[in-house]
């Protein structure tokens, strides 16, 4: 035996010792042992003695008693008698033998006993009369019950109590559904005590404990109960700040559940001697646990009190709309890269699309008799406050006109029209959000038109705030006009992705007039729905850069604009979610892992 073994290791270590295989008369040693003391150390250390001096006898050596010493058998050791003497002490020790086992099972059992008797001998549950006749319930049974206290059965419970509320965070739910059968079995198991206590009759007695015998053979039918509750639970109680003082008095209580069928009287044995008697044959455990209807143990799902199950189902569902939330949000970055961003083969930004934006822009600050140089046009290009003042300069001039107010278009083959692509009031906020950054940016170029501030010193600005007031009072600005062109491009990519819903609807016959009306109606709603870009098709007549493209097409550009503009100024939400695609299936993978640890199958998850 290791002398390092704890004592729960020990208990378990002596209930694999107490269910080996052994013959009829050397279990009945063992099951002197285990009466003669309560000391697991000293029954494992007697057992595994017993078993061993068993072993050397198989293989043809004797073992004196009270002697260690090894006789061979046919041989001895040398000196005076030889093996003649040898052979007489064998067949003698062996006559000795046959007689105490005879003494121990009774004369008369052997002679006249039953099956039911001699079952009930070997097992200590039943006693017969004279000539093996009358067989009762043996009074050792009684010897399996009253161990526990009140006072440690009442704080065994409490820690269950208070354990099961939140070991699924940390039990797999085999592993938990087992303390979910003991505590059942352990508050069944003290109502059944007083009975074996009181009551003798086998009927009474079995019908009274019903549902303690259902307990035992449901907890019996989890695999490794013994190590979840005599090692894994109590470290789990161990390593609570909350019952952690109770942990010796639990390790006292579940030691107590595991030797419940390791210890004669054996529990399994007792229930079914109640059966036994009142049948009067015997009648085997397997055939006693199908006549309880004991389940098979859920190992796969979590089996716990109502309250409890609410929170793990809660639990469930947070990580699966995490995981689904990831997945849309990777889903919405890619789109937004493939579709929106001007990236170029090497996966850098290509802002040739700005250069329309700022000739016109350009054109209308300086007259037809200034022409502005090359150089002039490439700093509008690279420096972060002259280029935000021309995106927000094009931006007034033609989508906000495009939001707030009616729009001159022409057909093909028809007269102009003037039309209402959005109701009054729709873009009202962002607009104002808009125009209100727009003159905060004037103001701050006139007072500020020599300022030097490159893009090196804008990135190198959002790590670490500038010292520089003027450079501090424009990141502030940037972040604000930035803030309102993210909200202007979610509700406009919102806008095409309902006319593109709408286009798919009808193009597999599901349309209806409601969604036909919608072509010549004026969005009046930014959710997710199928919708019409009215006009979509109509030219747009305007005295700006806007003029001669088609209502659809300047919509789609201005959406793809605004996140280059984003891209191009860093905006943080955006650049997270560019960055963050890797670092969001990491976390999928990790919160799977998670549910089905929890029990949840793969197919369940996304």
């Amino acid at each position: 035996m290791n002398p390092n073994l704890t004592s729960s290791e020990a208990h378990i270590l002596f209930g694999k010792l107490y269910r080996k295989q052994r013959s009829p008369e050397l279990q009945q040693k063992v099951d002197e042992i285990v009466s003669s003391t309560n000391d697991v150390f000293v029954r494992i250390k007697r057992i595994e003695d017993l078993d061993a001096g068993e072993a050397q006898r198989s293989r043809g050596v004797e073992v004196r008693e009270g002697d260690d010493r090894p006789l061979r058998r046919g041989g001895g050791p040398a000196g005076r008698g030889g093996a003649g003497k040898a052979a007489k002490n064998t067949a003698l020790r062996k006559k000795v033998a046959r007689k105490s086992k005879a003494a121990g099972e009774g004369f008369f059992t052997r002679l006249f006993g039953t099956e039911v008797s001699r079952w009930g001998a070997q097992t200590g549950t039943i006693e017969a009369g004279f000539l093996a006749r009358n067989p009762v319930l043996s009074p050792n049974i009684k010897s399996a019950f009253g161990y526990l206290t009140d006072q440690q059965i009442k704080a065994t419970l409490a820690v269950f109590r208070g354990m099961l509320g939140a070991a699924w965070e940390t039990l797999e739910p085999a592993r938990y559904n087992t303390l979910i059968a003991a505590y059942q079995f352990l508050i069944e198991f003290v109502k059944a005590e007083s009975a074996f206590l009181k009551q003798s009759d086998p009927g009474d007695l079995s019908a009274s404990t019903l549902r303690m015998q259902k307990s035992w053979a449901q907890l019996q039918s989890f695999p490794n109960y013994q190590q979840i509750l005599a090692v894994d639970f109590v470290k789990l109680v161990q390593n609570s700040e909350k019952f952690r003082g109770e942990a010796r008095v639990l390790q006292q209580s579940m030691n107590y559940i595991v030797e419940l069928d390791q210890r004669p009287p054996r529990l399994s044995h007792i229930i079914q001697s109640l059966y036994v008697l009142q049948k009067d044959k015997l009648v085997e455990w397997e055939e006693i646990k199908r006549s309880l209807a004991v389940k098979a143990p859920q190992l796969k799902q979590y089996r716990a009190p109502e309250a409890v199950m609410q929170i793990i189902n809660k639990k469930i569902r947070g990580l699966k709309e995490r995981i689904e939330f990831n997945i849309q949000e990777s889903k919405e970055a890619e789109r937004i890269r493939r579709d929106f961003l001007s990236m170029d083969e090497s996966g850098k930004l290509d802002v040739r699309f700005l250069d329309p934006i700022i000739d016109d822009v350009l054109q209308r600050l300086f007259s037809e008799q200034k022409k502005f140089s090359p150089q002039v046009r490439q700093s509008y290009k690279t420096e972060p406050v002259k280029l935000l003042y021309s995106i927000m300069k094009d931006l007034e001039l033609n989508l906000v006109f495009l939001l707030a107010s009616s729009v001159m278009t022409k057909a093909e083959g028809q007269h102009s029209e003037e039309v209402l692509l959005f109701k009054q009031g729709l873009f009202g906020r962002h607009i104002n959000l808009f125009r209100e950054n727009w003159r905060n940016l004037e103001l701050f170029v006139k007072k500020n038109r020599d300022i030097n501030y490159t893009f090196s010193n804008y990135l190198r600005d959002q790590k670490e705030p500038s010292a520089v007031p003027e450079h501090k009072q424009f990141l502030q600005i940037c972040r604000e006009c930035m803030g309102v062109l993210a909200k202007l491009a979610l509700d406009l990519k919102t806008v095409v992705a309902n006319h593109e819903l709408a286009t798919q609807t009808d193009a597999i016959g599901k349309g209806s007039e409601k969604l036909h009306a919608t072509r010549a109606m004026p969005i009046d709603s930014l959710e997710a729905r199928a919708h019409y870009v009215p006009y979509a098709d109509r030219i747009v007549f305007a005295s700006t850069r806007m003029n001669g493209h088609k209502v659809l097409d300047l919509l789609k550009d201005y959406v793809r604009y605004l996140y280059n503009y984003l891209y191009i100024y860093r905006y943080p939400e955006l650049i997270s979610a560019m960055s963050s695609i890797g670092q969001r299936e990491q976390e999928n993978e990790k919160l799977r892992q998670k549910l089905e640890f929890m029990g949840v199958s793969g197919t369940e998850i996304s």
